[in-house]
């Protein structure tokens, strides 16, 4: 019997009706129902109360149907969503402290971005990112007057907080690879040097000033303090050939990606005294090319290619911060390497300036009257030749413009003595007519010469005498 209700069951699952039948169903039991009504017994109870029919209709409600506009909704939840995660913090870009969206700028924008940073390195440029931001930031407010010192401190903090954030994190890297803790540890100091030359020597500032006069004190011995290499760090070894030249090929490649965006901005001047230093910089990387070709010199490469990481990371600084331009000049920042032609010329030109002025001291000797003024030139035309000799046997350079700037200056001075001496000449005879005593010319001085010229110039200015002394000081060949 069981077995029969299974069957009957399963068989059952298998009749449908079809549409047709479907329909002459439907038509007789509405038929049916058309001809036999409810009973009225069966019926609700009809209510005649107003507010009681009122809430019976909506206590039998089941559903209640609201019309929700979704499609407004998500318009204005987008632009909602767009306002405030892409205009805000780019307008807060632009903020400067003491602004109200800069609080979104460094505690959203920057959080974000530090967040996408992966990599120990990338994390240190990261860092000094945002302490050039800093720097930058106060520079402005000082250009303005608007540096005051509840900002000046805040900058100064935040200033050694990234500091010692790279630092912390070089530490991090130098745990697992020395070579590039050491290529950041170059870099982050060659950024902040460049920093630190552009906003200028406030360290100097006496502690008693006030006013604008300290103005940048505080972020400048903030600078000074991150300036500061740790003990393990001064004498970390020169990292790898390899490590080294990565890192130089990237930042040749940044170098001259930031010198053609320049275009159309800036000067002609200033893109070509760009484009002189990346010639240094390509020149010097060849030299070091060739050096580590041969094991001997292979150190010297190393060591060569650590300058040129340093180079390339001033000169980045330089063209990245419009602030920095306007505080200091790319020969400060990245002086010009000379080239063995423009060497040669330079010292062609000095010696020929320095013969000139030993030809026309000789020729002043011979006409000159005043005997101590005579003496003098002797004794400085003297030392001018035996200067001029020593400098033929000079190779080094750097040697040579220290001891050619001197013997130019001292040069400079004796021409000026001479012309003292020319336009006195001529009052000579007319007081000696009149009977009156001519005034001597034995309390004349030649200034000692000294080496604060620039190792690049020609010493073509003259310096003024001392009339005061009698007693002349000359500084022996060096």
């Amino acid at each position: 019997m069981k077995r029969f209700s299974e069957q009957l069951h399963k068989k059952s699952q298998t009749v449908k009706l079809s549409k047709s039948e479907q329909a002459d169903l439907r038509a007789r039991v509405v038929s049916y129902m058309e001809y036999h009504p409810l009973p009225a017994a069966m019926k609700a109870a009809e209510v005649s109360h107003t507010k009681k029919a009122a809430r019976s209709t909506i206590l039998t409600d089941t559903f209640a149907h609201y019309a929700v506009p979704y499609q407004m909704l998500f318009k204005f939840g987008s632009v909602a969503a767009v306002f405030v995660l892409v205009f805000i913090p780019f307008m807060a870009e632009r903020s400067m402290p003491g602004d109200t969206l800069y609080a979104v700028k460094v505690q959203f924008n920057e959080e974000v971005r530090g967040t996408l940073t992966w990599g120990s390195y990338e994390k240190v440029e990261w860092e000094t990112t945002l302490l050039n931001r800093r720097i930058s930031e106060a520079r402005l407010l000082a250009d303005e007057g608007l540096l005051t010192e509840e900002v000046e401190a805040s900058v100064a903090a935040a200033v050694k907080v990234h500091s010692d954030n790279a630092k912390r994190e070089i530490e991090v890297l130098r745990a697992s690879d020395a070579d590039e803790a050491t290529i950041a540890s170059i870099a982050f100091d060659s950024s902040l040097s460049v920093q630190a030359q552009a906003f200028g020597d406030e360290s100097a500032i006496p502690e008693t000033a006030t006013g604008t006069a300290r103005a940048g004190m505080m972020i400048s011995n903030a600078i000074g303090e991150s300036l500061v290499k740790a003990p393990q760090a001064e004498v970390a070894a020169v990292p790898a050939y390899g490590k080294l030249m990565a890192r130089v090929e990237q930042n040749t490649t940044r170098v001259r990606d930031l010198r053609d965006s320049l275009a159309g901005s800036v000067s002609e001047q200033d893109l070509t005294d760009v484009s002189r230093r990346i010639d240094d910089i390509e020149r010097a990387i060849l030299v070091a090319i060739e050096l580590a070709a041969d094991e001997p010199t292979e150190l010297d490469a190393r060591i060569a290619l650590t300058d040129v990481v340093a180079r390339t990371q001033k000169l980045i600084v330089f063209m990245t911060e419009l602030d920095v331009r306007e505080q200091v000049t790319i020969e400060e920042v990245v002086p010009v390497v000379l080239t063995k032609d423009e060497i040669n010329r330079d010292r062609s030109n000095r010696t020929t300036k320095l013969t000139a002025a030993i030809t026309r001291i000789e020729a002043a000797i011979e006409t000159v009257e005043n005997s101590t003024i005579e003496e003098k030139l002797v004794a400085v035309n003297n030392q001018l030749m035996a200067s001029l000799e020593l400098q033929t046997t000079i190779d080094d350079y750097k040697l040579f413009v220290v001891e050619s700037d001197e013997s130019l200056e001292l040069a400079a001075d004796a021409m000026l003595l001479i012309e003292q001496e020319a336009a006195r000449t001529p009052d000579v005879p007319e007081q000696a007519a009149t009977g009156t005593s001519t005034p001597t010319t034995t309390d004349a001085t030649l200034p000692t010469a000294t080496s604060t010229a620039p190792a690049a110039t020609t010493s073509d200015s003259v310096a003024s005498t001392t009339p005061e002394s009698t007693q002349v000081e000359f500084d022996e060949p060096a």
